[in-house]
């Protein structure tokens, strides 16, 4: 899946070294090498040696990069080379799985996968081979000149079509199998079902070849680009991605000067999607004076920005289907995040960890790292944009770390996981919501980007309840995350099918500032896609800086999540050891949050779309209206037993009515508010500034719990006295929270409204706001570092 994407790379990568390999070490020694390495990895496989199995595997790897590399620098690359490099590959392949299931103790429970995961080899290397034959049918006679510059820009020695299961993501495999040889079963499994999809993939693009060769005049190596691109847009290849890819070929084959006008059209409407032939014909001559108009010259350049539209044109199923693989996906993120919680006493006694130990794997130290990791990802996604393709990398990421953490052995591999987990889910609510707003009308994004939020409630509501299913199943808790961690994959496959990646949509700022940053045009810089990446970083701060209402925004947005996380970390627990007498009131909790908060951030993105024409900071006024209004009903529920003057029954009534009441007016907010800050930031750089925005968020939100904790940590749990500390602090912190935040809301509207008409602070920014910045920062980088030292002194 992303082979034809790192070989370039990895080409950066190897090349440079082969200046200092002796003259008389050939590429076909290194093929050779690798071949015994892969060998010797398999033989120490077979005979449970994880450490030497995994090194030599390593140095195979190595070696197989380079005796290409080496062999392109000399000028000496074959087809022969080519043919053994990939042999040698083939035979390693297929050695792997069996080695590993020989090491093994009991054998004869791993064969059946193992023989699966052998049998869809064979069939995928067939149906790889003759899409290969094809596609050079499609081509000239072999050994042409087209052919050799296409084969260069392969980097191959055979082009291969795409698919889901290639060389990068076999050795992943491979890998994760000799790191974990007891995960042989599973591992076999997954990967045998992704390469019979990626089998299907491969036959989808055969299916899609038009009837009869293309003319003559292509030139060699050119025919099989176009073919390729024909068939990689039916299966989520991007427009822009699509024509990027084009315009590329377009430089290295001269196709202005010596590919004719007809067949110059069928490349374009190849790289349009791969039309039938009778719409080929149809729009022939208008794609090729398209063609022909266009100035290319500027097109290779990877932050290359595509037009923006002021109406997305997408389909209704679309949408709804686009909605739906992102909810799930979301949703999963979400559960996964928080499910190790509910299996805390396995996870300890299996993995043989002190509450310090299980206290970091879930504390204020792995939620920072969460924060920070959303902020790189994000923006190589505008950069690139390839937003879906960055989302269905982080889940199937994420995804496989939840299976590792399922697979660990001890501390360290599970915190290793959840740590390397956090780079996978760390972008997605930005991603999701970025795509969002560009699917659909400004007028509907506020309820589009609603739909995604349900899933933070749906998860709240239905994760312990999942939870409770496994345990009465007498499931493990390691088969319950590699469930999860499987069915993640599963979806991350269906976003990326699924979800197209849509074109830019304008932004609701009265500027053509807004509308044009992050556009990198200029054929002077093609060269220079650092400094294009660089300036991108620090016109988006800037944009961002210069805002009159995004400072107050994301600090009024940052109280009322702190508020709504000392709600959901502590009030359960209050609750139900205030009504000890009451043992389902945790399940009653959870349906009130899942069907009173849905319906409330559902109802909040209808009223912001309903009453679009006449406002557009409708957000602001439920977001901080509701949550004064929500703080008296957020009291009412800590005081309820009170109120009922000791009585449980009475109690846990007014506890069940003032807590439907605060959902109801609290959580209106969270769809419409995060879709006018994502319909306010430039465009093209949309995904990182929400990135920001959240970033910001969690950095400051993650402070009340751990500092509540740290308050509480002399204090047994469940005490009188841990009772009435929490209490206090619920009735303190999250009234004050909602209170701040709510006023914050209303003083931005001036803000907002200034904004939205492009009056921006003009100019540097003045003394006073760069000394507030930096007061800022150094605060929050205070606070943060202190409760990051805090949080593992106090649990070591």
């Amino acid at each position: 899946m992303f082979d034809l994407r790192l070989r370039s790379v990895k080409e950066s990568l190897f090349m440079p070294c082969c200046r200092y390999i002796p003259s008389y070490v050939t590429p076909f020694q290194i093929t050779a090498a690798a071949f015994l390495a892969g060998v010797t990895s398999a033989l120490f496989a077979a005979h449970s040696h994880i450490v030497l199995s995994l090194s030599f595997w390593s140095l195979n790897r190595v070696l197989d990069c380079l005796d290409g590399s080496l062999a392109r620098h000399r000028g000496t690359a074959s087809d022969l080379g080519g043919f053994l490099d990939l042999l040698s590959d083939f035979v390693i392949y297929s050695l792997l799985p069996i080695a590993v299931a020989l090491g093994n103790a009991n054998f004869s429970r791993y064969w059946p996968p193992v023989a699966i995961l052998e049998a869809t080899f064979h069939v995928n290397n067939f149906v790889l081979f003759y899409a290969a034959a094809v596609a050079e049918k499609y081509g000239a006679q072999p050994g042409g000149d087209g052919e050799a510059k296409a084969k260069a820009t392969q980097l191959t020695s055979l082009s291969m079509m795409p698919a889901l299961v290639e060389g990068v993501e076999s050795a992943t495999f491979f890998t994760a199998m000799l790191a974990y040889p007891r995960s042989i079963e599973v591992l076999s499994w997954t990967m045998s079902l992704l390469v019979a999809l990626g089998t299907l993939q491969r036959i989808l693009y055969l299916m899609q070849l038009p009837l009869k060769p293309p003319p003559p005049s292509f030139q060699n190596g050119l025919r099989y680009r176009i073919v390729s691109l024909a068939l990689l847009a039916p299966c989520g290849g991007s427009p822009h991605a699509l024509r990027k890819t084009a315009c590329s070929d377009r430089e290295k084959y001269s196709l202005h000067s010596d590919i004719k006008k007809s067949d110059t059209c069928l490349f374009q409407v190849y790289a349009m999607g791969a039309r039938s032939a009778a719409d080929h014909s149809k729009d022939q001559a208008a794609a090729a004076a398209e063609w022909h108009d266009e100035d290319l010259s500027s097109s290779p350049g990877l932050s290359q920005a595509s037009p923006l539209v002021q109406a997305p044109a997408v389909p209704v199923w679309r949408i709804v289907l686009s909605l739906t693989v992102l909810f799930l996906n979301y949703f999963l993120a979400q559960y996964d995040k928080f499910v190790l919680s509910y299996f805390q006493d396995d996870v300890i006694s299996s993995l043989d960890l002190s509450q310090s130990s299980y206290g970091i794997l879930s504390g204020y130290a792995t939620g920072i790292v969460y924060a920070l990791l959303a902020l790189p990802t994000a923006y190589i996604a505008d950069y690139t944009s390839a937003r879906v393709w960055v989302l269905s990398v982080a889940a199937i990421w994420w995804s496989l770390c939840a299976i590792f953490q399922g697979l660990s052995n001890n501390f360290w591999q599970i915190l290793l996981a959840r740590i390397a987990m956090g780079i996978g889910q760390a972008p997605v609510e930005a991603l999701s919501v970025s795509l969002i707003s560009d699917l659909m009308g400004k007028r509907y994004v506020f309820f589009g980007a609603s739909v995604l939020y349900v899933g933070v409630y749906i998860g709240e509501a239905v994760s312990g309840q999942i939870a409770v299913a496994f345990t009465r199943s007498h499931t493990p808790w390691n088969t319950a995350l590699i469930a999860i961690g499987i069915a993640g994959i599963v979806i991350a496959i269906l976003v990326r099918i699924l979800v197209r990646e849509p074109p830019r949509q304008s932004a609701l700022v009265r500027s053509s500032l807004v509308d044009h940053l992050g556009e990198h045009q200029d054929p002077a810089h093609r060269q220079s896609k650092v400094a294009h990446a660089v300036a991108g970083l620090k016109a988006t701060w800037g944009y961002v800086a210069h805002m009159r209402s995004f400072w107050i925004l994301v600090l009024s947005a940052s109280f009322r999540q702190l508020s709504g996380n000392v709600f959901g970390y502590y009030m359960p627990t209050y609750l139900s050891t205030l009504y000890a007498t009451h043992p389902n009131l945790l399940s009653r909790y959870g349906i009130i949050v899942g069907v009173v908060g849905s319906v409330a951030v559902l109802l909040g993105g209808l009223l912001t779309s309903a009453s679009w024409k006449k406002t557009k900071l409708l957000p602001l006024y439920l977001t901080g209206i509701g949550g004064m209004v929500s703080s008296v009903f957020v009291l009412l529920m800590v005081f309820s037993k009170s109120v009922a003057q000791g009585n449980d029954d009475r109690g846990v009534r007014i506890l069940y009515g003032t807590m439907s009441a605060a959902y109801l007016t609290a959580e209106l907010w969270l769809g419409a508010m995060n879709s006018l800050i994502a319909l306010l930031l430039p465009p093209h750089y949309k995904t990182f500034g929400l990135a920001i925005w959240a970033a910001i968020q969690v950095l400051i939100y993650s402070s009340g719990p751990e500092i509540i904790g740290l308050a509480l940590r002399n204090i047994e749990s469940g005490s009188q006295a841990y009772l009435d500390g929490t209490k206090i602090a619920l009735a303190v912190i999250i009234p004050v929270g909602y209170w701040l935040a709510g006023i914050g809301f209303l003083l931005a509207i001036n803000s907002v409204k200034r904004d939205l008409n492009g009056d921006f602070i003009q100019g540097s920014l003045g003394r006073t706001r760069r000394i507030s910045f930096s007061v800022f920062a150094l605060v929050l980088g205070g606070l943060v570092i202190g409760l990051f030292v805090a949080s593992i002194v106090y649990r070591a």
